[in-house]
């Protein structure tokens, strides 16, 4: 056959694989659903990610990473800054930390009591897309889902009580979705 090699015994077997039939695109791209049809079809027992990985050649990382520290920022994209901070600043009480009105990049950030940064941008290179998921801890969400249509926001499902909190979730300006929250509790962050 041409193109192809010999591997050694591999996981109690030994086959004749030629390059390129693996799949490195689906691996590459996290497609790993043919990696049980490829290792049935080799007859290869106990085959993973890493035993195709070092079929093809490809070096794979097994070093443990340390886990993340926290968040240092929470950002939506925005289409129209100044609309979206009317919103954020005028209907939710947001206040200001850092602005950046001209140049390439364009925002807003916001820190908040408990430390953590909420920010609002616009990139001359880069296309606006939906954001969302961010629960914004408030003292009274009645009061804030009031305003979210006032200021031009929309109520999406709201308020509503679970048995740890209360919440709306909201869309801004913009079309990013949010959660209006506050614990029972009295926690925040």
């Amino acid at each position: 056959m041409r193109n192809a090699h010999k591997v050694p015994t591999f996981v109690g077997v030994s086959r004749s694989i030629r390059p390129g039939k693996l799949l490195p695109k689906q691996l590459a791209t996290g497609d790993f659903s043919q990696i049980y049809k490829i290792c049935e079809k080799l007859r290869l027992k106990r085959c993973g990610l890493s035993d195709l990985c070092s079929l093809l050649g490809v070096h794979m990382t097994t070093a443990k990473i340390s886990s993340p520290r926290g968040l240092d920022a929470v950002y939506y994209m925005v289409k129209d800054l100044a609309r979206a901070r009317r919103f954020y600043e005028d209907g939710l009480g947001f206040q200001p930390t850092f602005v950046s009105e001209s140049g390439e990049w364009q925002g807003v950030e916001y820190e908040l009591p408990t430390g953590q940064t909420f920010g609002l941008g616009k990139s001359s290179s880069t296309p606006w897309r939906e954001c969302g998921g961010a629960m914004i801890a408030v003292d009274n969400v009645q009061e804030h889902t009031n305003r979210v249509s006032e200021f031009g926001g929309k109520i999406r499902i709201g308020p509503i009580e679970s048995p740890v909190c209360f919440m709306s979730w909201c869309e801004d300006t913009e079309g990013n979705t949010f959660a209006l929250h506050h614990r029972k509790d009295g926690t925040v962050g």
